[in-house]
């Protein structure tokens, strides 16, 4: 029994370190106002410079509603890997950190973004920076405004935090407090099972 709780103890102590060294978004973004059109979804994940603090991306739970569709492959710069509608994981090991996806827009699409570390807790140095941008066949920016701005952001400031701009669409935090409570109570549960089967015997 002892060695059960020592492993369960460990268990808590690895998902309250996670839980403290991860960030994680949900974005969802309706294009409707652009269904029929091509162009690009655009992921950057880049350092300021070469003595930014690593960094991981990793961008996930991708949907698209009907009207929408990814249209030919993507072209990958950079430490890179994976490939939508499956998860994308970025490092800002290098200067360009890229996936440039052709779709076809139209109705919503939806992701979950997770990064690794807490900016605020590092000491002062060079950030880096995660966006997103729809792209139409010239390359300009769609949805934001502004022709050479992304849609959404994720500025990762060490000794700040984490700076997030969405200029369309909506942008939420994932609860992670409500993720690790149902692992906890779950952990509970096994416990509970464990005691009681050694009761029985």
């Amino acid at each position: 029994m002892h060695r059960i709780t020592r492993l369960i103890l460990a268990a808590l102590l690895a998902l309250s370190s996670y839980a403290s060294a991860a960030t994680v978004w949900q974005f969802s973004l309706d294009t409707s106002s652009l269904a029929g059109s091509e162009g690009y979804l655009d992921f950057q994940f880049n350092p300021a410079s070469a003595s930014a603090p690593a960094f991981d991306a990793v961008l996930s739970d991708f949907v698209m509603g009907s009207g929408m569709s990814l249209s030919g492959a993507a072209t990958v710069d950079g430490d890179v890997g994976g490939a939508l509608p499956g998860d994308l994981v970025f490092a800002n090991s290098t200067p360009f950190n890229a996936v440039l996806q052709p779709v076809v827009f139209g109705g919503e699409f939806s992701l979950t973004i997770a990064f690794s570390g807490d900016p605020a807790a590092m000491a002062l140095g060079d950030g880096s920076l995660f966006t997103l941008g729809l792209l139409d066949a010239d390359f300009a920016n769609l949805l934001s405004g502004n022709i050479d701005t992304p849609v959404l952001s994720f500025d990762l400031l060490p000794g700040n935090g984490l700076t997030v701009t969405a200029l369309n669409g909506t942008v939420t935090a994932v609860p992670e407090a409500d993720r690790f409570s149902m692992m906890l109570a779950g952990l509970a549960m096994v416990m509970w099972i464990v005691q009681r089967r050694r009761a029985w015997r």
